[in-house]
């Protein structure tokens, strides 16, 4: 049984707003965790209003925060799974990270076999602890360390490969599609999206 709460919080620009978000997110998952223990505990109610038998046994209750905000990162806390809107309704509406061309053409999709077929309670365990998009993101990020007097101080740099090709018009464009192509088939991110892929 997933038991989700949906809040809508606006995403911080500062520093201040974004220990202030923590701090909110943090108290409504306390209150929720109030709720989802009710349900819990009174799962026949529950039954009832889904319309299903009440001896049906309920093996495992997930609890899911769903919030406005985009978190940037996978969250568990309290027992709670934490995940900003995008993610989940992503998840929700099968639609895998894409490569695209700027026409919105599709080239690419990533491999994730949550998005794949029909929704499982399998496939939105594994999503929650590890949402594909952020795999993405973490590959282009590197942590650095530096001494500042006698400080170390951690960060991570987005370090990105420049993607950027520049052609002109009368240009031959087989020599950078084979480019593409091999970029893609010798990931393990990505493959080729199928021509009746449509997102």
């Amino acid at each position: 049984m997933f038991i989700v709460e949906c809040k809508s919080i606006l995403p911080p620009y500062t520093i201040k707003d974004h220990a202030k978000t923590n701090a909110r997110i943090i108290s409504e998952i306390q209150k929720f965790q109030k709720n989802a223990t009710f349900f819990e505990n009174n799962n026949r109610y529950v039954k009832q209003k889904l319309g299903i038998a009440l001896d049906t046994r309920i093996e495992d209750v997930v609890r899911i925060f769903v919030t406005s905000s985009t978190l940037g990162a996978a969250g568990y806390f309290n027992g709670v799974y934490m995940i900003d809107e995008a993610a989940f309704n992503a998840f929700l509406f099968r639609n895998p990270p894409l490569l695209r061309d700027i026409d919105m053409n599709v080239y690419a999709k990533q491999n994730c076999w949550e998005f794949d077929g029909k929704i499982t309670a399998a496939k939105l365990k594994s999503f929650l602890l590890n949402p594909p998009s952020l795999k993405m993101m973490e590959k282009q990020l590197k942590r650095q360390t530096n001494t500042v007097g006698n400080m170390k101080v951690t960060r991570y740099n987005k370090v990105i490969p420049n993607r950027y090709y520049s052609i002109d018009d009368d240009s031959d464009i087989s020599e950078l599609q084979q480019l593409f192509n091999n970029l893609v088939e010798n990931s393990d991110t990505f493959k080729i999206a199928d021509s009746d892929d449509k997102y």
